[in-house]
């Protein structure tokens, strides 16, 4: 059976938005989004992305034996309406000791304080947890990202350490808070 060009396709679905594996096509919208100095300002992004970096990056990611990312989309009446709004990941996923590192981004800012960030994080953690069978899953996030800490806490991720004085930004230099969340912590939630 060969795919629709229209069809969805679901790894994993929330409520208002789905986990879906990246395209080729997606490129040139990561790279408008992750240029903006409002999406960088939250990830560790310090020179300019260019279309072959970014569809370099899209064309690997399916191919990292480490790395799980995977495209976020809107629910729309129609597949062909659904709207990408970003990405999220699990990232040097180590089976010995059964962790990984976490991260997403949301690319439209008006689509930013809406809750996708939370069902965003709790997929992936279900994913994590329950289809993986990870132990721990962590991340680092920066001091200022307070909508960023909210979402986390929101989903169990507690503060384990931080490093400080190690992002300079608006003339002064901020902390890095590692947060964590372990399996037992999840599956007690």
């Amino acid at each position: 059976m060969t795919e629709k060009k229209n069809e969805r396709v679901i790894f994993l679905a929330g409520e208002r938005i789905y986990l879906t594996p990246v395209e080729p096509g997606y490129a040139p919208l990561y790279r408008q989004w992750l240029n903006a100095p409002e999406t960088r300002e939250n990830l560790l992004l310090n020179r300019p992305l260019s279309l072959t970096d970014e569809e370099k990056w899209v064309a690997d990611s399916g191919s990292r034996p480490n790395d799980i990312v995977l495209a976020v989309k809107l629910f729309a009446d129609s597949p062909e309406d659904d709207q990408l709004i970003g990405n999220v990941g699990l990232h040097s996923i180590d089976q010995t000791h059964r962790f990984a590192e976490f991260g997403l981004f949301i690319g439209p800012p008006k689509l930013r304080g809406l809750g996708y960030g939370t069902e965003m994080t709790r997929l992936t953690l279900q994913y994590g947890f329950e289809t993986l069978n990870l132990h721990r899953i962590w991340l680092k996030v920066f001091e200022f990202n307070k909508a960023g800490i909210a979402t986390y806490k929101k989903c169990g991720f507690v503060e384990e350490g931080r490093a400080r004085k190690i992002h300079w930004k608006g003339n002064r230099w901020h902390d890095e808070i590692w947060m964590g969340i372990l399996a037992e912590e999840y599956f007690g939630r």
